[in-house]
């Protein structure tokens, strides 16, 4: 198993790059398992090598579990990897089954999915836009750009998107909270045993409980590129 991720830009030839792989949740390789990425950027760096002169850089999937990945590519700059100094220069992801990337794999997995045998982690289930608020900012902060309904009883899986308080390339790492403030108590239910980041939307799944007009808020960590720390948005929930 070898040169699974794959660079080209033959304007680079001659550059050091290397590759940073991250999980579904935001986490990033270190060598040996995915953990909180942080700055210290050699702790991450998977190294690539040029295809002498031809702007072919390949680098070494690590053996990690079957799952979809993503990666990001970087120019060296120095004399080694540097968070502050390299130079984003592309990114990827695709489903990798412990072994191979690609249209094998889906194929493999579409029959099993056919059998019943796969589970989807609900944060990488496609999230329709009705179930979606995209999260713009108003005089108390960032809010939900309207109300979304569902029916009492339902089970839903939601999305929060944070894009537009984020830098062009600015991810999610981790859905810190969720709750409910203002509303009838335990009105809605929260899956956290489900719940996720999927780059820049936060996802969770919600039972309503009790008709009414909820006001939930979320809490997500943002990646240390954009500059880390958490941010908060506001949303509002009708359960008729």
């Amino acid at each position: 198993m070898a040169n699974e991720l794959q660079y080209r830009n033959e304007g680079l030839t001659g550059s050091t790059l290397y590759a940073v792989l991250f999980n579904s949740v935001g986490q990033a390789w270190n060598g040996s398992a995915f953990a909180t990425y942080t700055t210290t950027r050699t702790t991450w760096d998977i190294a690539a090598t040029e295809i002498s002169g031809t702007g072919l850089w390949q680098a070494t999937m690590p053996s990690t579990g079957a799952a979809k990945y993503s990666w990001a590519w970087y120019v060296q700059a120095g004399g080694s990897p540097s968070h502050t100094d390299d130079t984003e220069v592309g990114r990827g992801d695709d489903y990798w089954d412990g072994t191979a990337f690609g249209v094998a794999t889906i194929q493999t997995n579409v029959a099993s999915l056919t059998a019943g045998s796969i589970s989807i982690a609900p944060n990488l289930v496609p999230v329709p836009a009705a179930r979606t608020w995209t999260l713009v900012q108003g005089s108390t902060g960032l809010v939900g750009d309207r109300t979304i309904g569902m029916r009492a009883g339902e089970t839903k899986t939601f999305a929060i998107d944070f894009a537009r308080d984020l830098s062009a390339n600015g991810l999610l790492t981790a859905f810190s909270s969720i709750a409910i403030t203002t509303g009838t108590s335990n009105g809605v239910t929260f899956d956290t045993s489900d719940d996720g980041v999927n780059r820049t939307r936060a996802v969770i799944q919600i039972t309503g409980v009790t008709a009414g007009t909820y006001t939930l808020t979320a809490i997500v960590t943002v990646d240390d590129s954009d500059g880390g720390g958490i941010s908060k948005g506001v949303v509002t929930l009708n359960v008729t």
